[in-house]
């Protein structure tokens, strides 16, 4: 396990010391018990140890004795009771209780001294009343305990208080507690643990060395101190907002981690804080970050990108803050970086790019023995060219000959880029449909033919049915051609997809005749888990996008399709929700419908739902004769003859607009016979009354209820304006 067992042996060892100092230095061995011992064990309070091994402390007040008095007979101890009006535990009182198994404590007790039950490595059940207010340091060091509560009024927990307890496995900490000591969890086997809303800190070493692997952070954490889960068992980490500090060390070693949300909060990363997160893939810095302390990143084999975003705050980058990333690929540096270190990036020798998009002159870059990048500065770093003024500046401030000169060649971003494009950002499409926007600008817009576009391949899970979308770079004369819109000075590229492509990788590329630029891949489901990580800045957006991977998920299980990765896997339990709502819960409006028109045949005879990037009504007709002709506004929808049907479609119905009702005129030539009106949720109150059958299966009804409620919360967040009815 690691080296744990190395931190585990420490700690028992730190647990023995301790306990013998209580002990007095007596080596004891255990005694054949043939009738009961007993004696006294402070003023008023006595103990007797019969011969099953059931020891009893009885009477009125503290335990209290300069010499254990039955250290003599510490092993034949099976099970601890003490009873009514014995008000404390002594310390060091059954240290190293090797047979202990079972301590029951009654509710006079309301103190438990330092190192009671350290080292009773058997000891599995304890019950901590709720009279108990103080419990001190190393009271179950390296015990057996299994599942603790902690006493509804205890205010604190003190130091080393489960450290290297190896069966532990969950601990409930009240809100009463206000104040942690060091290294409580430390080397334990706890995977589990509720920590109270109010801590603000999570002091040094907390759960250092242990296997916990997930935890709900308390929502007014402002500190995490050093060590604080050194070598523990994290995949994921999302960081909340008010976390201002990483302390040294915090997530040292914590070697299965693979990403990391960090807070817009965050001012400091401790030195070596994720030195050797060797799976760790990608990280962004926030522009809050003032320091990257050193070796932060040290020894992240698995990480290919690191980008600090841009902020207001001074940004400086400790030494060999990320060396020996030998994976890394791409460094993006923001215009608020002023200081990198000596040597951050040595031996990251696989760097391809590293991005400055600005004035250099208030920016600190030393490369000790020019060991960082590629050898020979083969590692390109992309500056602005305009104005030409940017590029001489970093060729003269760190390319000057000086010993410390930057090993990397300086290029201006056009100049070999390619296609000249740069990725500015993401966003979800949430008008509606459900995809993704990419933000690009281009150095040089101009020299681009009126044929450059973003190429969007959405692929599927086998790779044998990947389909592509087309959105070009500027007008196009054939307007069926979908074309990038303008905003603050970035082209707006928008790839939709199907609610049941959420999942799949969406890989973008701009590309000019023979000239192809940069491939950014994203998925919607991932920038979906982001707004739900960042929900101040994002909280309008909360139960959309929550009601919208719920969708995503009953598509991907009603279609068979991507079934190993469902949307609403990044949401918690009670977020998942996917079960059947009832009639009543699809609104009144949908019992509103017209199906036929009077003095006519003509009959909506039944419907069905196109799930795709948006929802497509599909209405069944008999009746329909020659001369008929349907108006949906302005739009002839054309019948098509379907078996015993003639079909006609309603197209592009988004999702807040699911729960409208849609009218259909119907002429004959010229003369106006009348309007059926139909709206989908007409066929969705149809599938959830319907009994479970072949054709109506439990899956559709699953499907029909995430659909009605991300409806009612796309309609929620985007309530239609006059033109939309």
């Amino acid at each position: 396990m690691k080296n744990k067992r190395i931190l585990t042996a420490i700690l028992s060892m730190v647990a023995a010391v301790v306990t013998v100092a209580f002990l007095g230095g007596i080596t004891v061995s255990a005694a054949e018990l043939t009738e009961p011992v007993s004696g006294d064990c402070g003023d008023g309070v006595t103990w007797t140890l019969d011969v099953d091994g059931s020891l009893t402390v009885s009477g009125s007040g503290e335990m209290q004795f300069s010499t254990n008095p039955w250290a003599g007979y510490k092993d034949n101890i099976k099970t601890v009771t003490i009873e009514q009006g014995v008000t404390s535990i002594a310390n060091g009182a059954f240290s190293s209780c090797n047979n202990l198994t079972k301590a029951t404590l009654s509710s006079s007790v309301t103190h438990i001294g330092n190192a009671a039950f350290a080292g009773s490595a058997n000891l599995s059940e304890i019950n901590l009343p709720d009279s108990i207010t103080a419990i001190d340091d190393y009271a179950f060091t390296a015990s057996g305990v299994k599942n603790v509560t902690l006493p509804a009024n205890l205010s604190k927990v003190s130091s080393n208080l489960f450290s290297g307890c190896r069966s532990l496995e969950y601990v409930y900490i009240p809100d009463s507690v206000t104040t942690f000591g060091n290294s409580v969890f430390a080397g334990s086997s706890i995977t589990s643990v509720r920590l109270p809303e109010n801590m603000t800190t999570i002091p040094a070493s907390l759960f250092a060395s242990c296997d916990i692997s997930s935890i709900e952070f308390p929502k007014n954490l402002t500190t995490i101190e050093d060590n604080a889960f050194y070598y523990c068992d994290f995949e994921t980490l999302t960081i909340p907002e008010g976390v201002t500090k990483i302390g040294a060390n915090a997530f040292c070693q914590n070697t299965k981690l693979k990403s990391v949300v960090l807070p817009s909060t965050l001012k400091e990363i401790g030195m070596r804080a994720f030195d050797t997160c060797t799976h760790l893939e990608k990280i962004s810095i926030p522009g809050s970050v003032e320091v990257v302390g050193d070796y932060a990143f040290c020894q992240c084999y698995g990480l290919t990108a690191v980008t600090f975003r841009e902020g207001s705050a001074e940004t400086a980058i400790g030494e060999y803050a990320f060396q020996s990333c030998s994976s890394l690929k791409s460094v993006v540096i923001s215009s608020n970086v002023v200081y990198i270190g000596g040597s951050s990036f040595n031996d990251c020798k696989n760097v391809e790019a590293v991005y400055c998009n600005f004035d250099p002159e208030n920016l600190t870059w030393i490369d000790t023995d020019g060991d960082d990048f590629k050898a020979d500065r083969k590692t390109i770093c992309y500056v602005p060219s305009s104005p030409v003024s940017y590029l001489e500046k970093y060729e003269s401030k760190f390319h000057s000959g000086s010993a410390f000169d930057v090993n990397v060649t300086f290029k201006g971003d056009h100049d070999d880029m390619e296609i000249g494009d740069l990725l500015s950002g993401y966003s979800l499409s949430l008008e509606g449909d459900i995809g993704v926007n990419f933000y690009l600008r281009f150095k040089n817009a101009d020299a681009l033919s009126e044929n450059a576009k973003m190429v969007f391949t959405i692929k599927s899970v086998d790779g044998k049915h990947s389909r592509t979308q087309e959105v070009y770079v500027k007008s196009q004369t054939d307007t069926s051609r979908a074309v990038a819109t303008q905003s603050g000075g970035y082209y707006v590229f928008k790839c939709t997809v199907n609610a049941k492509e959420m999942t799949s990788k969406i890989t973008a590329q701009v590309i000019d005749g023979e000239t192809s630029g940069k491939a950014y891949d994203y998925t919607v489901q991932e920038y979906a888990k982001y707004m739900l990580q960042h929900p101040d800045t994002y909280s309008k957006e909360q139960d959309l996008i929550k009601t919208m991977l719920n969708y995503g998920t009953a598509c991907q299980s009603y279609f068979n399709y991507n079934q190993g990765n469902y949307a609403n896997s990044v949401l918690s339990g009670d977020d998942r929700d996917l079960s059947i709502v009832t009639a009543e819960e699809v609104i009144a409006g949908a019992e509103l419908n017209d199906l036929t028109i009077d003095g006519t045949d003509l009959k909506i005879a039944k419907a069905s739902l196109i799930l795709n990037t948006t929802i497509t009504e599909k209405l069944y007709l008999t009746g329909v004769t020659e001369n008929m002709v349907f108006m949906y506004g302005d739009e002839v929808l054309t019948p098509v003859k379907e078996g015993d049907y003639y079909v006609i479609k309603i197209v592009g119905i988004p999702a807040y607009r699911i729960n409208f009702t849609y009218n259909i005129k119907v002429l004959d030539g010229n003369k106006r016979l009348g309007t059926v009106n139909y709206s989908p949720l007409y066929y969705c109150r149809l599938v959830i009354d319907h009994e479970e059958d072949a054709t109506v299966t439990r899956s559709l009804k699953v499907l029909i209820s995430t659909m009605v409620r991300y409806n009612k919360a796309a309609y929620k967040y985007r309530p239609p304006v006059p033109d939309d009815f």
